[in-house]
């Protein structure tokens, strides 16, 4: 039990240290320079944000981000020259395969739930009276989830595809995509 909340701990701590670090707010060292030129010489469409906003799913959506670009962070924090503290254990964890494991687990919570509860929330695609009826959907979804884990890795989800139908939604739209092909879950919904 004690493992397995230190390791919930390591999960948000990357994310919050990762995004500190490469986010928007990020001035260590200059990395988020580094970061950003790495993304342009790559072409890489940088998708991670910033970790100190305090809506419900910053933690499950920042994992996911944090997940996606590990492979090429690793490549950027080996270029600092005088990496501080904070540089290299973001490093060791990002080189952690437990810590990968658990920060895939959180992207697959946000891909499958959080993130498309988030969206169907602040897009107004929904009225708040249409609103319960998705939110059932969900406590069902979560209900089956508990039952059976493994249904997060199936081809299913909690809400109607058809709400995605919106042409506005392009940025949601292209993470998502990646983020479902990144871990490994079927993208349930096709836009």
């Amino acid at each position: 039990m004690l493992k397995t909340i230190l390791q919930l701990c390591t999960s948000t701590t990357i994310a919050y240290t990762a995004s500190d670090i490469f986010g928007p707010a990020g001035d260590h060292l200059g990395l988020r320079d580094r970061w950003e030129a790495y993304c342009a010489s790559n072409g890489i469409k940088s998708i991670i944000g910033n970790y100190k906003d305090k809506r419900f799913n910053s933690l499950f959506q920042t994992c996911a981000e944090v997940f996606f670009h590990r492979d090429n962070f690793l490549e950027v924090i080996r270029t600092a020259p005088n990496p501080n503290q904070k540089i290299l254990s973001v490093e060791a964890d990002l080189q952690s395969e437990t810590v990968n494991t658990m920060l895939r687990a959180f992207a697959t919570v946000y891909v499958k739930i959080t993130g498309l509860y988030g969206w169907l929330v602040t897009s107004g695609k929904s009225s708040y009276l249409e609103l319960h009826s998705h939110v059932h959907s969900l406590e069902n979804f979560l209900e089956e989830c508990a039952e059976d884990p493994g249904i997060l890795h199936k081809d299913n989800t909690w809400i109607n595809a058809k709400i995605f139908l919106c042409p506005t939604l392009t940025n949601f739209k292209l993470n998502y995509q990646i983020l479902c092909h990144l871990i490994n879950v079927k993208c349930t919904i096709t836009f």
